[in-house]
């Protein structure tokens, strides 16, 4: 009987380890503040993302946004409510992303969200995201106030073999045209081409997407 609870012991304590290593693990891939995937979790995700397109010929896209003045709204109202502030756009962006797609915090006050499909599908999501962002308050005091957002859009188009840090530097270029631009605004870096081009351009006025050749 000693050995059987000995047994049953060692074997609850196992089980405990197990679930600790599994939350310490799933823990460590997750932005606290926001509940997205973090940096780390993206740092693996992407490549094999990248992978998976080449290998079955599927076009992938990548948004990085950017919270428009955050820094001036940290120094006015402090970093408790500049926290509040990145969690609710977490949740805006996690709840305008759909099943496949991947969102996550890329650090300070980017996000990055990995798009399976055409660029004009990426296009018509940054759009979304945008308004929603912008339409999207806390309370501060008395107030409600919220923020805008800035996003680059990259395209891996079919037949390119890129890394993430490429993909990533692509974006980047399509983010600083939105910064430079005026900010709120989502630019489109596409395979092959030198300049950023308005997202909107992808998008016919009647809201549904062009496709693009």
């Amino acid at each position: 009987l000693a050995a059987v609870g000995l047994s049953l012991l060692v074997a609850g304590r196992h089980a405990a380890l197990t679930r600790d290593l599994r939350r310490a693990a799933t823990e460590s891939l997750t932005d606290r503040l926001t509940a997205l995937p973090n940096y780390a979790f993206i740092s693996d995700a992407l490549p094999r993302e990248l992978r998976r397109a080449e290998r079955y010929g599927h076009q992938v896209s990548l948004l990085l946004l950017d919270l428009d003045r955050f820094k001036r709204f940290n120094d006015q109202y402090g970093h408790a409510d500049g926290n509040r502030l990145l969690a609710r756009v977490g949740g805006t962006l996690l709840a305008c992303a759909r099943a496949s797609d991947l969102p996550a915090r890329f650090g300070g006050e980017e996000f990055v969200i990995v798009i399976p499909g055409p660029l004009a599908e990426a296009a018509e999501a940054a759009e979304r995201i945008r308004k929603a962002v912008a339409e999207s308050r806390i309370p501060v005091g008395a107030a409600h106030l919220g923020t805008t957002v800035s996003i680059g859009i990259a395209e891996h188009a079919k037949g390119e073999r890129l890394d993430g840090s490429d993909l990533v530097a692509r974006a980047d270029r399509a983010l600083y045209a939105a910064k430079q631009g005026g900010r709120d605004r989502s630019m489109v870096m596409r395979a092959g081409e030198e300049e950023p081009v308005p997202a909107t351009a992808l998008i016919a006025p009647t809201g549904r997407v062009r496709r693009v050749a």
